[in-house]
């Protein structure tokens, strides 16, 4: 029955977030072909979506946190439903590309994106820890980091293919359309089985004052688990990732390294992180989650700090991007044991309400690092990102040391 009702979640998140995935690549590719010339319509679309995920993520949690979970999860795909609905008929119907479609197209994509960030926030902290209980909450964790991360390397690599075709881009967007619809059928009869456990829940005392991202932060810091939620957002400040496009563009510019090499790169990076969903659940009851995310960020760190000494300054290319690799273990292991701190320690009638905080932070830390390279530009300065990047996940790994030791330190009081 578990394992049914586990399947019955995974399969129609799995679809979406293919279609996720797809649409990632095509969107930036579909903007290049309409304005040719310049990176200026890319760059803005990519810095408003992520200014409407930071600042509107935490507010729609809010609201929906007290309402029924089944008209959630309606709002939720409508949203995305005419988000990609939008972008179809602009692409379709314009035949002037200009400001106001432009327009469109950001507004579409900040509901998709949005949509998109609330559902993963439905599911991981609002419908899994209430659903799932003890050890078969690591088990489906574990499954679905498994299942987005095959779809990380099969939804782009489709996209490709896809779009060398005569409207492509029409197709992608046709598989997002269907997969939002399967996605709410499936989900539909998830919730109907367990409407008991996602009842809605009463708002919490601390957040009635008021709503969005500072109130958010303010709830969030109050809670033991803030200092993971920090960590969770330094592991988004980097450039030494196989999914960057600044270490792909820094590699390609100066190091001429070949694009295969480079599409390589990045689906090693994603097959690589799959390893730790396969031992998690197993290693989380002897250890538990807070120290299993606490070897992880320490293993990750160390392999980046590896990596920006072979790549700056002994020229190990081939260590370097090996180490690269590898360091998506740790990457991987880290969110899955942070996520589970979040979805059992955190109280359920404020849980979305911080992951959401989680979620802003991380997109705000990804827009410091690009922000960070427009300082230091230059092909000579990339080590300045990579010092950064080790020096902030650094602190991140810190964090989660403190924090394993502070419950060690609880736990050992406790017994005496």
């Amino acid at each position: 029955m578990a394992s049914e009702l586990q399947r019955a979640i995974i399969l129609p998140r799995a679809i979406t977030r293919f279609g996720d995935h797809a649409w990632d690549l095509a969107i930036p590719l579909l903007l290049i072909k309409l304005y040719p010339g310049s990176l200026h319509y890319v760059a803005t679309y990519s810095l408003v979506i992520t200014l409407a995920v930071i600042f509107l993520v935490p507010r729609v949690a809010a609201y929906f946190n007290k309402q029924n979970r089944l008209k959630n999860l309606g709002q939720i795909i409508s949203a995305q439903l005419v988000g990609v609905g939008v972008s179809l008929l602009v692409v379709l119907l314009s035949e002037q590309h200009d400001l106001f479609e432009f327009t469109l197209l950001t507004l579409s994509g900040i509901a998709v994106r949005v949509g998109s960030s609330i559902a993963d926030l439905a599911i991981m902290a609002d419908w899994l820890p209430r659903i799932f209980k003890d050890h078969t909450l690591s088990i489906i964790n574990s499954r679905l980091r498994r299942a987005d991360l095959i779809m990380e390397v099969a939804g782009p690599l489709a996209a490709g293919f896809i779009l060398l075709i005569p409207r492509g881009f029409e197709f992608i967007a046709a598989i997002n359309l269907c997969s939002f619809v399967i996605e709410w059928f499936l989900l539909k009869q998830v919730y109907k089985k367990n409407a008991a456990e996602l009842s809605p829940l009463e708002e919490s005392n601390q957040t009635k004052s008021g709503r969005g991202l500072w109130q958010g932060i303010k709830l969030a810091s109050l809670q033991p688990t803030f200092p993971i939620i920090l960590a969770i957002a330094t592991v988004w400040f980097t450039v030494l990732t196989p999914h960057g496009n600044l270490l792909a563009a820094h590699l390609k510019d100066n190091l001429n390294v070949s694009e295969d090499i480079l599409g390589a790169l990045r689906s090693l990076g994603a097959l690589v992180g799959i390893l730790p969903t396969f031992y998690y659940a197993r290693l989380q009851q002897r250890i538990g989650a807070l120290s299993f995310a606490a070897y992880h960020i320490l293993f990750q760190v160390i392999n980046l700090f590896v990596a920006a000494l072979c790549l700056h300054m002994f020229g190990y290319l081939w260590i370097s991007l090996a180490a690269i690799v590898i360091s998506r273990i740790g990457l991987y292991g880290f969110l899955l044991g942070a996520t589970e701190i979040l979805q059992r320690e955190v109280p359920e009638n404020i849980r979305m309400e911080v992951s959401s905080v989680s979620t802003s932070l991380k997109y705000a830390a990804s827009m410091t690092l690009y922000i960070s390279a427009l300082v230091w530009s230059k092909s000579d300065e990339f080590a300045i990102l990579s010092l950064l990047t080790v020096l902030i996940i650094g602190l991140g790994t810190a964090l989660t040391w403190r924090a394993t030791m502070t419950k060690q330190r609880v736990q050992l009081e406790n017994q005496i």
